[in-house]
């Protein structure tokens, strides 16, 4: 996120998407630990050193192509989630509610995850 910095974008929040499903990781095949420390440190310190406008993360989510145990699951949600603390404009879910919302552990569901216990807010 660095380099959006220069984009010279002035009285306006800028949103970013950090929908892994479409980012260079997800095609190169990172495993559930790549993620976890990617959120924990590259994404945090990239919130973190924002220098423009309000930041708002848009559309995020905990679903991968990479296989987690559910200590994992939950573990690379809060290192998301506290990476996100750092952007002043917020942050949304990819969904509320997605179909098959039925407790099979559906990563793209805000509220599944939540009543799962791998989303504590």
């Amino acid at each position: 996120m660095a380099s959006i910095s220069n984009l010279g974008i002035r009285g306006k929040i800028f949103e970013t998407k950090e929908n892994k499903s479409k980012n260079h990781f997800f095609l190169k095949g990172w495993t559930a630990d790549q993620l976890i420390n990617y959120a924990q440190t590259t994404l945090k310190n990239d919130i973190a050193s924002w220098k423009g406008n309000w930041l708002f993360i848009g559309e995020w989510c905990i679903a991968s192509s990479a296989s987690f145990s559910d200590d994992q699951l939950h573990r690379y949600a809060q290192a998301q989630l506290d990476a996100f603390k750092g952007a002043v404009g917020g942050w949304t879910y990819w969904t509320w509610k997605f179909y098959n919302d039925d407790g099979s552990r559906n990563a793209w569901s805000m509220k599944d995850m939540i009543n799962r216990g791998f989303i504590q807010l």
